[in-house]
């Protein structure tokens, strides 16, 4: 990257931590979020990959609460005086944490019986419900003068899909994978709405949202909601593996006094174009007195996608993957931006965008929508393959004059040499046309004072918060960065939250918070990923032969969590099995293709089942060469061979597909279910784009 001019003269610096919602789009924060009734903003952190005790990806939640600290001078908000750790074990939390159960996976808060206090909704989307895997659930912790508490007196709810009747939770449903809370409908207590991303209408995955009413007791059943792309009045069919539901974003876009949802589905095929998916598309249901609806007056205002707003729909877009809802041009009428991660931009993949639709008295429209990359005249930075420009979206009046800002997550920037080390961009509103190229900045670690050096694979910005912890009247950043090493424990992960300020200054006394900070619960340990996003329980060598070079094209990121992998140097590259396991597929059916000729739609392909539940798949392997013994219900272990690195189906030259999941099926001859990321025995625990690895066995 280029670096630009010197940040402007309204933000100050001090690191903080996240409360976990999406603004986000994976685990970060969400806000204000008032859980004592202080007048002070609170913050609540997942890490949904943390372990407890000996399960692995359990999860877990750090509370913090915000006042009058001061560090080194400068006033930082919140402290970790009153720190309190929350997770499934904890004394009187209903549940019992289990492997994988992703714990604090989104957070979401909101006063649900109006007493004074808010409340916490914590998604916990690998829960096991009634042996059902992956049903999901929802945690609601409840506020009182002493802040977030579970005792006898104050009790948790536990809440899933058999509880609520409209629909029982089924295997993969991963009920709670998102979290969003408004005032839905037109009494005193705040709603909540939950992202179903799994569940399956006519097909598979096509996903769905259920919304609970608050009440003088909390969250209840009755009234409770359920919405698909399915649903009377939505203006899109439900397709397999949309996943409707896996980002939420809430708002009063028509400012009639009733919270509005946007819904992203950012796997969505909204064209039915056989040469696209995955460029994703957002559905917006309006409040009334009654509570959400998609009977809306003006029907153009409640489907969007590129296509429909002036851009253009591309594979792999992920348009509506993080949502942020602010008033950005201070006409009363908040606005919604919506990132599209996956786009590329002049040629650079995966460098990612933002669309920018306006708020009005009839609701959302595309009309003056706004289109924003790092190639954005006069903003700072520029497009490069795999920024993700847009992974993660917060909006707030950072410099208090009114309109509201935009924060912009670059996870995938590289800082000069130092790859994946992040990136946050800051677009400033205004009252002449909204989001403006005028006094924007950026921001990495160690940049003007900043706490901590860029180090490679940080992906600083990879989630974002916004809320005013300090009570000054200028909201701050919070900033997610899960690949932070912390000690020698790789990817830990951590926080730091930019202070904002009317006059301002620089970086000087901003601090980093991570599980090792003073004060803080919990240890810091390799592979937590605070403030970032669930990966695989599991542990995996690079899947190629000892001693081959390997590099990652298309990252997790890239894919929806799947990866594309090839070999440097000279091929051909033996494919090794990541792990021990038990081969449950084995096909080797399809050939290669001569160049010009339309791609196979099916590829060769080994899955194999491993002892956590998770199962590793390759494709594109070539044909007739996997071995005559990697059959279904052969026993392997990891380094054997299963094939060799090829070009079949909708390869883009010779590569290997990786992915793991938990499937939702593990009878079925294919899998289909819950997506990790993949988790390597390489520094830092998962791939870096255009980072070239020596394939060898785990030091396990």
């Amino acid at each position: 990257m280029t670096h630009g001019s010197r940040p402007s003269r309204w933000l100050t610096l001090a690191a903080l931590l996240l409360c976990a919602g999406h603004a986000f789009a994976s685990p970060g924060t969400t806000g204000p979020c008032d859980f004592d009734g202080d007048a002070y903003h609170d913050l609540a952190v997942g890490s949904p990959s943390e372990a407890i005790g000996s399960r692995a990806g359990a999860g877990a939640i750090n509370v913090m609460y915000g006042g009058t600290a001061v560090q080194n001078g400068h006033p930082t908000g919140v402290s970790s005086v009153s720190d309190a750790v929350f997770h499934q074990n904890s004394t009187n939390i209903e549940g019992t944490a289990e492997t994988g159960d992703a714990f604090g996976a989104d957070l979401a808060c909101g006063d649900f019986n109006n007493d004074g206090w808010d409340d916490l909704a914590i998604g916990v989307p690998h829960e096991d419900v009634d042996g059902v895997s992956d049903a999901g659930a929802v945690q609601i912790l409840y506020g009182s003068a002493s802040g977030l508490s579970a005792t006898a007196s104050v009790a948790d709810q536990l809440w899933h899909q058999d509880l609520i009747g409209l629909d029982p939770g089924e295997s993969g449903d991963r009920f709670g994978n998102a979290v969003a809370v408004g005032h839905f409908d037109d009494d005193d207590y705040a709603d909540l709405a939950i992202g179903v991303r799994g569940e399956d209408v006519a097909l598979k995955n096509e996903g769905a949202i259920v919304i609970l009413y608050g009440s003088s007791t909390g969250l209840q059943v009755q009234r409770a909601q359920q919405f698909h792309q399915g649903s009377p009045d939505i203006l899109s069919d439900p397709r397999k593996e949309d996943q409707f539901g896996e980002v939420l974003a809430a708002a009063d876009f028509d400012a009639d006094g009733l919270t509005d949802l946007a819904v992203g589905s950012p796997y969505d095929n909204p064209e039915n174009d056989d040469d696209l998916g995955n460029e994703g598309s957002v559905v917006v249901l309006y409040g009334t007195s009654e509570g959400l609806s998609a009977d809306y007056p003006v029907a153009l205002r409640t489907f969007f996608s590129p296509d429909r707003v002036g851009g253009t729909s591309v594979k792999h877009g992920q348009f509506g993957a993080a949502m942020a809802a602010g008033d950005f041009d201070d006409d009363g009428y908040p606005d919604l931006a919506i990132g599209a991660p996956g786009a590329p931009v002049g040629g650079q993949s995966l460098a990612g965008e933002v669309h920018v639709l306006r708020g009005g008295s009839d609701g959302l429209s595309g009309t003056g929508n706004q289109v924003w990359t790092q190639d954005s005249a006069n903003i700072l930075g520029a497009a490069e393959n795999g920024d993700r420009f847009g992974h993660g979206l917060a909006a707030g009046d950072f410099d208090g004059d009114g309109d509201a800002d935009l924060a912009i997550g670059v996870p995938g920037e590289d800082i000069g040499s130092i790859l994946g080390a992040g990136l946050v961009n800051v677009l400033m509103g205004s009252t002449s046309g909204g989001l403006s190229h005028v006094d924007n900045t950026y921001w990495y670690q160690g940049y003007y004072g900043l706490s901590d050096t860029a180090e490679e694979g940080d992906a600083f910005g990879r989630t974002l918060s916004a809320s005013d912890f300090n009570n000054d009247g200028f909201v701050d950043i919070a900033v997610g960065v899960p690949g932070q090493t912390v000690g020698s424990d790789a990817a830990a992960g951590g926080i730091q939250i930019l202070m904002s300020s009317g006059s301002g200054s620089n970086g000087l006394g901003d601090t980093l918070w991570t599980q090792d900070s003073s004060g803080i619960a919990g240890a810091a340990e390799p592979g937590d990923r605070m403030g970032g996003e669930l990966v695989s329980t599991g542990l995996y060598r690079v899947p190629y032969a000892d001693g081959t070079d390997v590099r990652a094209t298309n990252p997790h990121y890239g894919h929806s969590t799947r990866m594309d992998i090839d070999g440097t140097g000279g091929a051909p590259y033996d494919i090794v099995a990541a792990a021990d396991g038990i081969v449950r597929v084995a096909v080797d059916e399809h050939f290669e293709l001569p160049e010009g000729e339309p791609n196979n739609t099916s590829n060769n392909a080994v899955w194999i089942e491993h002892d956590n539940g998770e199962w590793t798949k390759y494709s594109h392997v070539r044909h007739e060469s996997i071995p005559s013994g990697i059959v279904p219900g052969a026993e392997i272990t990891a380094g054997t061979v299963i094939g060799v690195e090829g070009d079949v189906g909708q390869a883009s030259g010779e590569h290997l597909h990786f992915h793991v999941l938990v499937p939702d099926d593990p009878d079925a001859s294919h899998s289909s279910g819950n997506y990790l990321i993949p988790r390597f025995c390489v520094p830092g625990g998962v791939f870096i784009r255009s980072k070239v690895y020596e394939a060898e066995a785990c030091p396990w």
